[in-house]
C-alpha cells in the first residue's frame, strides 16, 4: 500500500469514526429526550449506562487464549520475530477467523512477560 493510499484510508477511517461518534451522540440525546418525556408523564426510566462501549469486552477471552494451536504458534515465535512479521505468518497459516494482528500480539506478549516475572 502506497503513502497516498494509506493517507486516503486513514482519512476514510477518521471520517467513519467521526460519523460513529456523531451517531452515538445522537442516540444518547434521543434517550435523554425520551427519559424527559417519560418523566413529564410521571414515569421513571432507569439511568442509562453510557459506558457500555467500554464494558462490552469485559470477561471476553482473547482469540489467542481460546485457540491452543494459535497459542503454540505464537509462543514458538514471539521472542524472535517482530510483531508485524509474526502477524504476517499468522495470516499465511491461519484462516481469517483465527488471525490476530500486531496490537493483539503486543498485548499478549506484555501480559505473558508480566505473568512470568
Amino acid at each position: 500500500m502506497g503513502d497516498a493510499e494509506q493517507h486516503r484510508s486513514l482519512a476514510e477511517l477518521r471520517a467513519s469514526v467521526g460519523s460513529a461518534r456523531a451517531a452515538l451522540e445522537n442516540a444518547l440525546a434521543a434517550v435523554d429526550h425520551l427519559a424527559e418525556m417519560l418523566e413529564t408523564c410521571g414515569l421513571d426510566l432507569p439511568e442509562v449506562d453510557r459506558s457500555l462501549a467500554v464494558k462490552r469486552r469485559v470477561n471476553r477471552r482473547r482469540k489467542i487464549d481460546m485457540d491452543p494451536e494459535l497459542h503454540a504458534f505464537v509462543d514458538a515465535r514471539i521472542e524472535r520475530l517482530p510483531y508485524t512479521t509474526l502477524a504476517k505468518q499468522i495470516a499465511a497459516h491461519f484462516p481469517a477467523a483465527r488471525r490476530i494482528g500486531k496490537s493483539a500480539l503486543h498485548t499478549y506478549h506484555v501480559r505473558e512477560r508480566a505473568r512470568r516475572a
